[in-house]
């Protein structure tokens, strides 16, 4: 896994979301877009967990302890 930076001060899931899926910030950005995600949306700082899953699911990626 590389590391990605996060390109938006609160795409802390986008960039999380990009380095699992071995994406750029900018096709996970484009992804989270298409799903109606948004970095700057204010809903988003009480919700990351809800928000990181329904990222998630779109790229098929399962974490496994």
């Amino acid at each position: 896994m590389h590391p990605v930076i996060q390109e938006e001060k609160t795409g802390c899931a986008i960039a999380s979301c990009a380095a699992i899926a071995g994406l750029s910030y900018q096709q996970a950005q484009s992804i989270a877009r298409f799903l109606g995600i948004y970095a700057d949306d204010p809903a988003l700082k009480n919700n990351i967990r809800t928000d990181f899953g329904r990222i998630k699911p779109h790229w098929y990626i399962e974490i496994v302890r």
